[in-house]
Order: C-alpha cells, then structure tokens, then sequence
C-alpha cells in the first residue's frame, strides 16, 4: 500500500543530528544523500505532524508502530510535532459535530 514506507534494506542515507527534544517535539538536522525515510520511533498517534524546511509532510506507518516522513537530498531540517488538540478531536471523531 502506498501509505506505508516500503520494506527495503535499510541504507546509510546521511546524517541525522537532534537539535530540539522535548515531549511534544523533535527537531532535528538532515543531510540526505539519497531519497528516503526518516523514521520517527514514537508510537503512531493521532496529533503528530511532521514538516521539512517548513513545510508540511504526510506521516506515513513505519516498521508496525512507528512512523516515518519522507526526505530528499538537499532536505535541511525535519521537525515532527505533537498537538494536543488534533490528537483531542481525533479520537473524538474528527471533531466534526
């Protein structure tokens, strides 16, 4: 299914370096050689974001549990944020009512 990362061997892809960590963020510094994930090992819950360089990116289902976010060389910065209220309405329904 295109809504999960394919399962391939893992590759060294460039460096990762954390540069925020708290429990409702993490952002970190890439430097991708080539196409590819960047997995998040946080359980996958409604509330997480995730943006490269600013700019939204889909969280897709990596390895079962977690979740991942897409990178491409010349990605600079990836950070994967948690909202209370998203997560909030969501398992409320969307908050649609």
């Amino acid at each position: 299914s295109s809504d999960r990362i394919p399962a391939e061997e893992p590759s060294d892809a460039g460096a990762v370096r954390t540069e925020t960590h708290s429990a409702n963020m993490l952002r970190a510094s890439i430097a991708p050689d080539v196409p590819g994930w960047l997995v998040f090992h946080v359980p996958a819950y409604p509330g997480w974001t995730a943006s490269v360089d600013g700019e939204p990116r889909p969280l897709v289902p990596a390895n079962g549990l977690f979740q991942a976010v897409a990178v491409r060389p010349g990605d600079r910065e990836v950070t994967f944020q948690f909202d209370l209220l998203t997560s909030i309405l969501a398992s409320r329904g969307g908050g649609n009512r």
